[in-house]
Parts: C-alpha cells; sequence; structure tokens
C-alpha cells in the first residue's frame, strides 16, 4: 500500500515524496471525553491508518 502512495505521489507531482508519515486508526468504545475527568476509557485499534506524503 505504501508504494502505491509513492507512485500516486510521483505521478501528481512528479517528485519523490521527502517525508511519509502515518498513524494507525483508534477508536474509543467506551468513554469518549470522559479519561480526563478519570472515568474508564475502552481504546481499540484499527486495522487502518492514515499516511501523508510531503
Amino acid at each position: 500500500m505504501e508504494q502505491n502512495l509513492v507512485n500516486v505521489f510521483k505521478q501528481k507531482f512528479n517528485a519523490e515524496p521527502t517525508y511519509t508519515y502515518s498513524a494507525a486508526g483508534r477508536v474509543n468504545l467506551i468513554g469518549e471525553h470522559i479519561d480526563y475527568c478519570g472515568g474508564k476509557v475502552l481504546p481499540c485499534a484499527l486495522s487502518l491508518k492514515c499516511s501523508v506524503l510531503v
């Protein structure tokens, strides 16, 4: 998948990306916005990620 993004970047901008960043997806099943108040939360990882090429 990462190489496909690099290829699309090259086609669009006619250059190699200087930086590549990615972050894994995450969701809170229980406890959205209560963790900073001392409440219980249940974060779970997702199989999706967000990637940015610069």
